[in-house]
């Protein structure tokens, strides 16, 4: 398969895209007639895509029946002979792939009312002209990445895109206080939160949602206002935890984020990963951050649930939170971005207007094919987060 996987590593100390691969060969050894994919390339990267297709249609051949679920409609169109559309526990729609267009499939997963809700035009990059960053990094270094430097300012979006292993996210739970600063200053308005606690830069109004809601994300046991709640305890008034208060907040993110729940009280883990999702980027906004990082926000939800994130994150950046969004969906990256960077190697190597922001730019600049000189590698101790 081409696939490189350490046999000797313990699974705890693996990726997300090494634990997807382990899943995927796990399921391949047991010779099974019919063989269940969910989400199977969402932390894959490019050339190892490819090696699953090639693994998936040879299975198809050899009669192995294949349920392969995906938000990426662009696979189902590569790989699959037969389509289905779930949305809100019911088939919306099925049939033989060659029947439909990817806007038949997208009309399928949106809610009836979805052209009521269709989102207004994006408004234009903010004028940078006189304004000072609400977020910046100087020199910046950790375990994985070095010398970053980077402007955020308010109101935009800058979307940084990479493969697996170019350093995006050991750069972003540093900054979030998780991992430890080699060298280098991180400023918010002007204020040097260089190596600050998780705590402190909360306090100071950072947040993060993380790439990985399962393992960094959720209290699956704990029902969703706990969830919603946990990051801003200490702002709630009283001396034990106010439950009435802790309530109202949640239910103010589950009615304008539109989150689907039997109630507050529900355990998280019952939810939809797109509601899941929505909850976790309730938690990060109800600490009122200047400057939020959103770590592949929209992971593994599926395409109704992806334009409510979508949403979500305009509204932020008309709101003028400063917004720094990492994604290996290039798609996403362009739609959403007012300026983006590329990391190779654990390095900024190339930046882009509004104007330049395109996926071949984009991935030409991720695989390292730029004009910018190609920088060292940064070798981290601990390999394999994205």
């Amino acid at each position: 398969m081409n696939w490189r996987v350490d046999l000797s590593r313990k699974a705890v100390s693996l990726s997300i895209a090494e634990q997807q691969l382990v899943e995927i060969l796990r399921g391949l050894l047991r010779n099974a007639r019919i063989l269940i994919l969910d989400e199977p390339t969402s932390a894959l990267t490019f050339d190892e895509v490819e090696s699953l297709f090639r693994i998936v249609a040879d299975l198809r051949d050899k009669g192995i029946s294949i349920i392969y679920i995906t938000h990426r409609l662009a696979e189902v169109f590569r790989i699959a002979t037969h389509v289905a559309i779930m949305r809100d526990g019911s088939i919306t729609l099925q049939g033989p792939v060659a029947d439909f267009t990817r806007d038949d499939l997208v009309r399928g997963l949106l809610p009836p009312d979805a052209q009521q809700r269709e989102r207004a035009e994006r408004s234009p990059p903010p004028d940078r002209t006189g304004k000072t960053p609400v977020f910046s990094l100087r020199g910046y270094s950790g375990y994985g990445f070095a010398d970053i430097d980077l402007d955020v300012y308010p109101g935009e979006i800058v979307g940084l895109a990479g493969v697996v292993g170019a350093g995006r996210t050991e750069l972003a739970t540093t900054i979030f206080g998780r991992d430890i600063v080699r060298s280098g200053t991180a400023l918010l308005d002007g204020e040097d939160i260089t190596g600050l606690s998780t705590r402190a830069v909360i306090d100071k109004g950072v947040n993060y949602v993380p790439e990985d809601r399962f393992l960094n994300g959720i209290f699956k046991i704990s029902d969703v206002a706990a969830n919603t709640s946990a990051a801003c305890l200490r702002r709630l008034p009283g001396l034990f935890l106010p439950r009435r208060a802790e309530k109202s907040l949640a239910q103010r993110f589950v009615d304008s984020f539109r989150i689907r729940v039997t109630g507050l009280d529900q355990p998280l883990g019952s939810l939809s990963g797109g509601n899941q999702q929505k909850v976790v980027i309730g938690r990060a906004l109800s600490t009122d951050p200047k400057f939020i990082i959103l770590d592949e926000p929209t992971r593994g939800i599926d395409a109704a649930a992806r334009g409510d994130v979508y949403a979500i994150i305009n509204e932020l950046k008309e709101k003028g939170v400063a917004i720094l969004l990492i994604s290996s969906d290039m798609e996403e990256i362009v739609e959403l971005s007012d300026r983006a960077a590329t990391m190779y190697h654990g390095r900024i190597n190339r930046r882009f207007e509004k104007a330049d922001i395109t996926q071949d730019n984009l991935m030409a600049a991720a695989f390292g094919a730029s004009e910018s000189p190609v920088l060292c590698p940064v070798q981290s101790p601990d390999a394999g987060v994205t």
